[in-house]
């Protein structure tokens, strides 16, 4: 990282003997790694500023495709996927002369950065990268799981979240920024505010210019304010072979969500969903159940009959179908099962986290269940009115 030193390129305010009169503390927070970095990543050149952070706004919005459906009071919701926003606005002021000249320096290297690279085929300029980049700063914008672990802060006693926390340590590489672009840029130099600007004294002559002392000036406050789009690099989500653990900010946290609200009061309800599980299971004759008599046979005219029987076989093969759906997805159910009852038996999983497990697998069996109750029951029908 490139250090931050407010006498860098002229030493201000020197006090009697030569003594160094301007002091910023905050050159070294920034050299310590409290700063913004922007990584160019098709040539990895990297721009700092000083973390004077005026906003930062993280907007996470899932997107859904709903249909109106007759009858149904609220739409049918398609999942299509969920897109994240971050606005970031930050201050770059100059304490010197020598600092204004090295924010502005900064400044124009980033702007540089939002134009694209070309090649040039027989003198026909062509796009050849669009302007990605990395930005991160410190722990809230970074590349997913970059965390480093500092094992000097480990204690052997330490367990669940509290050696978490003490293993939670950013790395300071700009190579570990989030990827994405940037979607607008608004810089305010601030030439008509209160804190004006340095009139660069001792200027070097410019030809047809005059000494140009006073046509070159270095503004004492710049404001930047930037909206950026994140490009995540892996699939997030929650599957085989998905992870979201670490997602957004790199915690590795006890990962338990639900802790807060209290183990006896998760554990009633996830029992409660259990419960209700398996009684459809029952009601369903997938499970035993005592026997409930069918309803009688509608009567039916001849005519009805005639085209009852003309639509029994397709009737026939829906219900087929159905079953076969509803019997893969419930073995699939079993399977899970057994496997989250194997992880429980071996304390790889509290009880807390196998009943969410056996909640979450047997998500949508229900409506398979019951397109394939319907489905028979109204073989069942027909072909008792068919004899």
């Amino acid at each position: 990282m490139k250090k931050f030193d407010v006498r860098k390129y002229k030493n201000d305010g020197l006090g009697a003997g030569g003594a160094t009169g301007i002091i910023d503390g905050s050159d070294s927070l920034a050299n310590q790694g409290q700063v913004i970095s922007i990584q160019n990543i098709r040539n990895s050149s990297t721009v700092y500023f000083k973390a004077f952070i005026t906003a930062f706004n993280d907007t996470f919005s899932p997107n859904y495709t709903p249909t109106e459906v007759f009858g149904r009071t609220d739409p049918i919701y398609q999942y299509k996927n969920t897109t994240r926003a971050i606005t970031l606005a930050w201050k770059i002021p100059a304490a010197s002369e020598s600092e204004a000249f090295e924010n502005l320096d900064r400044v124009q290297r980033f702007l540089r950065m939002l134009y694209p690279s070309y090649t040039d085929a027989n003198s026909a300029l062509t796009l050849s990268q669009a302007p990605l980049m990395r930005i991160k700063v410190m722990n809230l914008m970074q590349k997913v799981s970059t965390n480093k672990i500092d094992n000097s802060l480990t204690d052997p006693s330490a367990v669940g979240s509290t050696k978490a926390f003490r293993q939670y340590i950013s790395a300071n590489s700009p190579s570990q920024g989030l990827l994405g672009v940037i979607t607008s840029c608004n810089v305010n130099y601030n030439l008509e505010g209160a804190d004006g600007v340095f009139e660069k004294q001792g200027a070097a002559p410019v030809p047809g210019g005059g000494a140009g002392t006073k046509s070159t000036i270095l503004p004492k406050l710049i404001d930047i304010n930037i909206s950026f789009s994140p490009l995540h690099e892996k699939t997030l989500g929650y599957g085989d072979g998905i992870g979201i653990n670490s997602f957004p900010y790199g915690l590795s946290g006890t990962g338990d969500e639900t802790a807060d609200i209290g183990f006896a009061e998760t554990a009633r309800a996830n029992a409660s969903r259990r419960s209700a599980v398996q009684q459809m299971l029952i009601d369903s004759g997938l499970e035993p159940n005592p026997s409930v008599a069918p309803p009688p046979p509608r009567g039916k005219s001849l005519a009805e009959l005639i085209a009852l029987k003309k639509t029994l076989e397709e009737k026939r093969r829906t219900a087929a179908s159905a079953q076969q759906e509803r019997d893969k997805e419930l073995a699939a159910y079993r399977k899970a099962e057994r496997k989250i009852s194997r992880k429980e038996r071996r304390g790889k999983i509290s009880e807390l986290e196998a009943e969410t497990q056996r909640f979450e697998a047997a998500d949508g069996l229900s409506d398979l269940v019951n397109n394939a109750s319907a489905a028979s029951e109204e073989l069942q029908n027909l072909e008792d009115l068919l004899g």
